[in-house]
């Protein structure tokens, strides 16, 4: 008397219809790279995000290169906000910046990469001036190209 299995295409079919209910309602780790293309909420909100390709370069000692044109680089308003409280208040923290602003951590620090990016600001961090010690401060700077798209916006002509 001889066992006989099923083989792995009859197992599948029949399990067919309760393996694509599983799959379809399959829940994926936040991790994970998703499949779908990503959304900017940018393109819902009306606004459009800096361009990125048309940044400032970083220039090597010996290159003498001019900035771009900064027309070519808009700046968004809550960008803009942030570059005019750091002029504002150039001593200040970064957590300093983002409760003057009203913002959280989360949205502060994705700010901050955003004018990372484009040229506008750098970081420093300054140590504690407490004889205890203490954590350090991170200070944001504005460079050239942050003073004059800070400038650029503020003398744009007002929306009708």
């Amino acid at each position: 008397m001889s066992t006989r299995y099923p083989s792995r295409q009859e197992i599948l079919a029949k399990q067919k219809s309760k393996l694509d209910l599983l799959h379809s309602e399959k829940v994926y780790a936040d991790y994970q790279e998703s499949s779908a293309p990503p959304i900017h909420y940018q393109d819902y909100v009306g606004e459009k995000s800096a361009p990125i390709m048309n940044a400032v370069p970083r220039s090597s000692p010996t290159t003498t290169s001019k900035a771009p044109a900064i027309s070519s680089c808009a700046l968004l308003e809550n960008q803009y906000r942030f570059l005019k409280e750091i002029h504002e208040n150039p001593a200040n923290g970064l957590k300093a910046h983002y409760n003057q602003l009203g913002i959280g951590v989360e949205k502060g620090n994705l700010l901050l990469k955003e004018l990372k990016t484009i040229g506008c600001i750098t970081i420093n961090e300054v140590k504690t001036t407490n004889p205890k010690g203490g954590r350090s401060k991170l200070v944001a700077t504005l460079t050239q190209q942050g003073e004059l798209m800070l400038k650029a916006y503020e003398h744009k002509s007002p929306k009708p």
